[in-house]
């Protein structure tokens, strides 16, 4: 596609965003407006199939059809105005960064022969004054009106160097995806209530690239350095940044650019003291620092201080899986010990004396061979409470089943061991001779009891049907399938569905895991959770994975939240009504590794009674309650008639916002219920 054409598509998907704007925060009449946008709607609806068409994946993000549909939606959701302009830039970011990318293919005009030092202290400086306009508008200091031109014409400029750059063979991305100011602003309003958090996240916006530049050119200064050699520095600090500062991206760099750290470092990264120059060797070693979970074979004497404080490991097969988790944890930490990498998170529960020190491990690839070797490392090096496989699955179709709803497997059924038969007329035939395993009951049970509202409301993740489907996941218990390779046949499913009525999804994991928990004597159990993006049929597809992947960690991660177990970790309960882990139950782990936590908070709890009397005197009077902490008319929808004050009451202890439930009492003139919190 020629440049004048992505460029002129690029325009329109513009104007349809200034369009959905307008009517929704501008006061626009939609019957004014609403024949202009159906037609830049098909239009760009047709660009995004010519681009499916070159070999892009890529799908129209936007369900909205015409003005109506998205006033019917923004309204049923009770969006305010910025939620509204964010959710219209987030619609076509992917989109946006697509066309960027294709634009930025046919016009890249950089050599090493055309950089010198000059150039990277221009960078530097360009993106100090594009963090000053971002840090000006946060702090209201400026108005966007203003800084607005000025901050996309150096907005465009530091997005081409850093292609540039990219092209020239550094692992860089612009972090920076705010094409707007009104972008970026909304995100401020929806995101970052405070300026301390925005000024932050303006910090650390371009840290990776300005800090790399600065090393480089420390480094560089101690000889007469060229600029290849310069370049080579400031790739290596780049990969160095992104293993280190930012967990999410590390296990993605690929390992040839891993290996560049090795280069002339003797198994060490440096780092240069600003004094002195002198290079400064990290003790983590390459093999700490790099992907592979579990990839050591030799068990450490020390792993056994594992024992004493994980409760849970969650298994992902494919990296998608284990970030869609990563989003649903609370400061989910990179962590390297004994040669491995994974991450670590705690999960607060509802029970104020339990939490759950939780460990992420994502597989080095699919299959019941690897889901195995993965199970009785965790067991053997780990000792946790519960092991639990999250991620995305085939489903079996049935009368209200829908992509995107939840497979929890009541059985997990190993279907490829046989025996090959010969019939009449020499016909061969498999026997086929399956292994069932049955997962952890305390987890299956707390499954079957956690409540929709508790989880369905909080998947980050937008719908591919948008809202034409049915909105909410359902959970549909029943048997699991699980074999050694990936099922795009609708004969074969069926065929397994002929055997087992109760059938409800297949995938490649779980039975590797089972049998490992089996033969090691894992007694407290393997539990499944995995969300449907597709039919395994021939239609199979990536369209759902995402939403998919998002609502299975969703709902696992609020099943934990039930404290369906006891933890390992004791708390003591003190007068202030929260609760603090006993320290001398966070043992510090090796010798080179901080303790994960020394103090855990848990929200104020109160109870039975005391939630009995005060949602007695809110029934009726919830709704002040709901409106002052903004829930949603679809979530509303959600509660049971004659219970709407005990599903609030629910709904803020979900979100660990019981601790606010005073203020807001006072706030909405009910004094006479506070006093039911004390008595």
């Amino acid at each position: 596609m020629k440049v004048e054409q992505l460029q002129d598509n690029l325009a329109k998907i513009e104007r349809l965003q200034s369009t959905m704007i307008d009517v929704a925060n501008h006061g626009f009449d939609i019957r004014d407006r609403d024949d202009l946008y159906q037609q830049l709607y098909q239009e760009v609806d047709l660009f995004i199939e010519i681009l499916q068409e070159e070999g892009l994946s890529v799908s129209n993000p936007n369900n909205f059809q015409s003005l109506w549909e998205w006033y019917e939606y923004w309204s049923s959701e009770a969006l305010k105005p910025y939620a509204r302009e964010k959710y219209v830039y987030d619609l076509y970011l992917n989109i946006f960064n697509i066309i960027e990318d294709l634009l930025q293919d046919k016009s890249i005009d950089i050599s090493i022969e055309t950089l010198n030092i000059l150039y990277f202290e221009n960078l530097n400086k360009t993106i100090k004054q594009i963090q000053s306009i971002l840090s000006n508008v946060a702090t209201k200091e400026s108005k966007v009106e203003d800084k607005e031109e000025n901050y996309i014409t150096i907005y465009k400029y530091i997005s081409t160097q850093i292609k540039n750059l990219k092209a020239l063979g550094i692992p860089i991305n612009n972090p920076n995806y705010f094409r707007k100011l009104s972008y970026w602003k909304a995100y401020c309003l929806c995101e970052l209530s405070t300026h301390q958090s925005r000024q932050e996240y303006i910090e650390k916006l371009y840290i990776t690239i300005t800090s790399s530049i600065e090393k480089a050119k420390k480094r560089t200064s101690l000889k007469d350095a060229s600029v290849k050699e310069f370049l080579e520095y400031f790739k290596r600090y780049i990969i160095e940044a992104q293993l280190i500062q930012n967990p999410v991206v590390a296990s993605k760099i690929p390992a040839e650019n891993i290996q560049l750290i090795e280069q002339n470092t003797e198994a060490t990264l440096f780092s240069f003291d600003s004094e002195s120059r002198k290079p400064v060797t990290n003790s983590k070693s390459i093999e700490e620092l790099s992907p592979p979970i579990f990839a050591s074979t030799t068990q450490s004497s020390q792993s056994n201080s594992y024992d004493a404080i994980i409760d849970v490991v969650i298994i992902t097969a494919l990296e998608k899986e284990r970030d869609a988790v990563l989003r649903y944890l609370d400061s989910p930490q990179l962590t390297q010990r004994f040669g491995k990498t994974f991450y670590t998170s705690v999960i607060k529960t509802l029970n104020s004396t339990i939490v759950y020190q939780v460990i992420i491990v994502c597989l080095e690839g699919m299959g019941n061979l690897k889901s195995s070797f993965a199970t009785q490392k965790a067991i053997t090096e780990i000792n946790p409470s519960r092991i639990i496989l999250v991620g995305i699955a085939g489903g079996v179709p049935k009368d209200g089943r829908y992509l995107g709803d939840i497979i929890v497997g009541e059985q997990i059924l190993y279907y490829e061991l046989g025996k090959q038969i010969q019939l009449e007329r020499n016909i061969p035939q498999t026997q086929r001779r399956n292994e069932v395993y049955r997962p952890a009951k305390d987890l299956l049970d707390a499954a079957k009891s956690l409540n929709p509202q508790n989880w369905v409301f909080s998947i980050k993740a937008q719908r591919p049907d948008g809202s034409t489907g049915r909105v909410i996941p359902k959970v549909h218990f029943g048997v699991v399938a699980s074999g050694d390779k990936v099922i795009a046949d609708s004969s074969f499913r069926e065929e397994l569905q002929s055997d087992w009525s109760q059938l409800v999804g297949v995938e490649m994991e779980s039975a590797g895991a089972a049998s490992a928990a089996y033969e090691s004597n894992f007694m407290q159990g393997i539990f499944l959770v995995k969300g449907m993006c597709d039919w395994a049929d021939g239609s199979k597809n990536d369209v759902w994975q995402e939403y998919a992947a998002e609502s299975s960690a969703c709902f696992v991660v609020n099943l934990l939240k039930l404290a369906p177990f006891e933890s390992k970790l004791k708390l003591n309960t003190q007068n202030s009504g929260s609760s603090v882990i006993d320290s001398k139950f966070i043992a510090d782990v090796s010798n080179n590794q901080e303790p994960i936590s020394s103090t855990i908070k848990i929200s104020k709890n109160y109870s039975g009674r005391v939630k009995v009397r005060v949602c007695e005197n809110l029934f009726p009077g919830w709704e002040l309650l709901a409106d002052y902490f903004d829930i949603s008319p679809r979530e509303r929808a959600a509660f049971q008639p004659g219970r709407q004050a005990h599903d609030v009451w629910d709904w803020l202890k979900q979100r660990d916002r019981l601790d606010e439930l005073e203020d807001a009492l006072r706030e909405i003139g009910r004094e006479e219920v506070v006093q039911e919190l004390y008595k």
